[in-house]
């Protein structure tokens, strides 16, 4: 876990091959909302859920390390995907980072643990954006 939150917060810092671990796991999250493209298209995974994936990728993308990697990423996925994703973030500017979302994940050299900045009490809980517009225009 180490590895992605230190991606995430400072992807510059890592060493070429921890890039490519970071890369990794970036990539499996993007293809993940492919699946979840996929289910909500056959009914198969609610409105919310999907909503919820869409606005996690997002927030992922949001962060330094997103932004890093986010170029690599979308020369390589589908055009569904990429072009759903990149809609979405012009469409809803406001998309917070991830980091801010889950403050655990930000890497500061290291983490602190108990009540703090990187605790549970300290998150600020956001109602996720409604997107079925937004998915409209991807397609």
């Amino acid at each position: 876990m180490d590895l992605f939150a230190n991606g995430l917060t400072d992807f510059e810092r890592l060493s070429e091959n921890e890039k490519r671990q970071c890369l990794y796991l970036f990539v499996e999250d993007v293809f993940q909302m492919q699946q979840t493209i996929e289910l909500h298209e056959q009914g198969l995974l609610r409105q919310v859920d999907y909503d919820a994936w869409l606005y996690y990728v997002a927030s992922l993308i949001r962060t330094p390390g997103g932004k890093a990697v986010w170029p690599y990423i979308e020369v390589t996925i589908t055009p569904t995907i990429r072009d759903l994703m990149n809609t979405y973030l012009e469409a809803h500017p406001e998309t917070p980072s991830y980091l801010e979302l889950n403050p655990l994940m930000k890497h500061s050299g290291s983490l602190a643990i108990g009540a703090g900045a990187g605790s549970v009490e300290n998150v600020k809980w956001r109602r996720l954006p409604t997107c079925k517009a937004n998915r409209q225009k991807a397609m």
